[in-house]
Formats: structure tokens, C-alpha cells, sequence
């Protein structure tokens, strides 16, 4: 059974080692580039929301950052074994309706070659709103999209 809850200090060492393997299983920086120092930087910045088993562990985590009328999701991954089980389309409608029945937009940035991400961000309702072009290390443009309710 999962649920998906808001993270407290006790899941920080969890969520920085799901990073990392989240990391660490791509195939391609153009799909997850975020180096140990950029990881370290984020569980210091951002509010995690996770797909936790009911032991306990975390399986699927939403980095994100408040702001006075929006958020804005830095970083999303799921635990690399449980990949294709549906667990971050839980986990990221959840997201959405919570922060959208607030009245806030939810809002991210993707690149253009990440096919896998941009087609689960058109399941859960986001919509390509522009293009940041040049916009990572590779040249490849960033797509900014927001989750329309």
C-alpha cells in the first residue's frame, strides 16, 4: 500500500539517496542532471512531497518550492525498480490537485528530449505554455509547463 504524504527531517537521508539512484539510473543527463552538490543544494531549498510504502520507505518524491501564488517542481523521480508501476502518476495528480485546489498553478521545466516525462506531465493535465531555448548544458531547450486544472 502506498501513500503520499509531505516530508518531514526524519525522510532527508531517504529522499538524497532516491535522488541519487534516480540520477545514477538514467540513461541520459539530458533526462536527470543534477550533480551530488546540486542534490545537497535542493533537500536544503525545496519541500519534498513522496509516494511512501507503508513501511515506510520512500518510493517516489516531487522536489518542490512554494511560492506567493505558484509552485515550481524542481526535480521528480521514482525508485528506478518501481519504474512503469504507475507509482509518480499517483504521486504527481496527487501533487497537482492538492496544491490546485489551493488555487496555486503548479508549474516545471523539461527538456525537450525527455519524452518519458513530458508525456506522463500531459497525463496528469499540464500544458506546454513556451520554450526556453538553449536553456541546459547540452544546447537542448527546456519546455515550461503548467498544470492546467
Amino acid at each position: 500500500m502506498h501513500h503520499c504524504r509531505f516530508s518531514t527531517l526524519h525522510d532527508r537521508t531517504q529522499i538524497e539517496k532516491l535522488f541519487k539512484r534516480v540520477r545514477d539510473g538514467m540513461k541520459s543527463t539530458a533526462l536527470f542532471n543534477w550533480s551530488d552538490q546540486q542534490i545537497s543544494q535542493e533537500l536544503l531549498l525545496s519541500d519534498f512531497y513522496l509516494n511512501a510504502d507503508s513501511d515506510g520507505s520512500v518510493q517516489g518524491f516531487i522536489a518542490h518550492r512554494v511560492n506567493t501564488d505558484f509552485v515550481e517542481i524542481m526535480a521528480l523521480g521514482t525508485d528506478p525498480s518501481k519504474i512503469k508501476n504507475g507509482l509518480m502518476l499517483l504521486l504527481l495528480n496527487n501533487f497537482v490537485q492538492n496544491f490546485s485546489n489551493q488555487g496555486l498553478e503548479v508549474t516545471l521545466e523539461v527538456h525537450e528530449q525527455n519524452q518519458p516525462a513530458i508525456s506522463l506531465y500531459l497525463k496528469c493535465g499540464f500544458k506546454r505554455i513556451r520554450n526556453r531555448p538553449s536553456y541546459y548544458k547540452d544546447g537542448g531547450a527546456a519546455l515550461v509547463m503548467t498544470f492546467l486544472s
